[in-house]
């Protein structure tokens, strides 16, 4: 995987916002589902759900 700033086109690069608009819908929808939840935390809750969730992205960008 190359990033946008590696490609041959950029920064003139095109894309197709209708194939986008699913993905980003499905985004919104979810981090408004967790910011919801998150609000109903206590200020411990709050701070272990944001360690695991940096914790989730270090790991999945070890797997790569």
């Amino acid at each position: 995987m190359k990033w946008n700033w590696q490609k041959p086109d950029w920064p003139d690069f095109s894309y197709k916002s209708e194939l986008l608009e699913r993905s980003e819908q499905d985004f919104l929808h979810g981090s408004g589902l967790l910011f919801g939840a998150y609000e109903h935390l206590d200020w411990g809750d709050r701070d272990k759900l944001k360690i695991e969730i940096i914790s989730n992205e270090a790991l999945k960008k070890m797997d790569r």
